[in-house]
């Protein structure tokens, strides 16, 4: 019972994982992914299924970056497969950046993502990566979807969109149709613990999304098909954000004019 209990939630997580990057066309087989393990434990998941589909395709690669402080390690038998330890510097010129939030009245969940992106884009060019794959999951995209209508800017997904990037690698979600029970199910069997890194968002507003979901099933897939149709009708004005690579409706998203501005301080 156990076993089969294993069974199906592993093959359910791979089967949204695989029809996402299918849906929103993510990858190619010659693409270099550079997957960044952050946050935990998605991160550490999202991982070892990346790894297990990256084998399927001989000419691409998987660049896995994590926190310095996570002992992790996945089957490297296929030499098309690195690690990369990320400096606990790195996370914390986000987490002070995330601090000024309240200060230029920005959401604090999406101005951590975009200050986290904009190095993550500076590493992608350091090993030549042309995709940028995170794990947010459905609960964690809705949350940053909720905290940008509730502070007034146009909520948009961090999709793949059809426009020209340059030199920027494109954003990739392959979790977004995963849930964070669904997270909880598979290290519970697999036995595994990892400390979930606290993340830069409110706790009232994370409640209020989950007991959303208990009560209706697939309300949050729901609410972020709403939103990317909204990003579909607004696809003409939509451009990539030249710090970030996130969708934006200017050549800097909001967030980032605001990393800016502190940076300029």
């Amino acid at each position: 019972m156990i076993m089969r209990e294993e069974d199906d939630i592993v093959k359910k997580i791979e089967r949204k994982i695989r029809r996402a990057i299918s849906k929103f066309h993510m990858y190619t087989p010659i693409d270099h992914i550079m997957l960044c393990a952050y946050p935990l434990p998605e991160g550490i998941v999202l991982a070892e299924y990346l790894a297990r589909i990256e084998r399927e395709f001989p000419r691409s690669k998987l660049t896995i970056l994590v926190p310095e402080i996570i002992s992790f390690n996945v089957k490297e038998h296929q030499q098309n497969i690195r690690i990369i330890r990320i400096s606990e510097e790195v996370f914390s010129r986000v987490a002070k950046i995330a601090e000024e939030a309240n200060k230029y009245n920005v959401p604090r969940g999406n101005l951590s993502l975009a200050a986290l992106l904009s190095e993550l884009q500076r590493l992608a060019r350091e090993v030549e990566a042309n995709k940028i794959a995170l794990p947010l999951t459905a609960d964690i995209e809705a949350y940053l979807a909720f905290e940008k209508v509730i502070y007034g800017h146009t909520p948009l997904l961090d999709m793949p969109l059809k426009v020209k990037i340059n030199a920027l690698a494109r954003i990739t979600l392959p979790m977004i149709n995963v849930s964070n029970e669904d997270i909880r199910k598979f290290l519970s069997i697999k036995g595994d613990i990892y400390e979930e890194l606290e993340l830069p968002i409110e706790e009232d507003i994370v409640q209020w999304i989950n007991k959303l979901e208990e009560r209706s099933p697939g309300i949050i897939y729901g609410y972020l098909s709403n939103v990317e149709r909204i990003m579909e009708l607004k696809s003409e004005e939509i451009v990539i954000c030249e710090s970030c690579g996130r969708p934006s409706l200017n050549k800097l998203c909001n967030e980032c004019r605001v990393i800016k501005l502190i940076s300029s301080t």
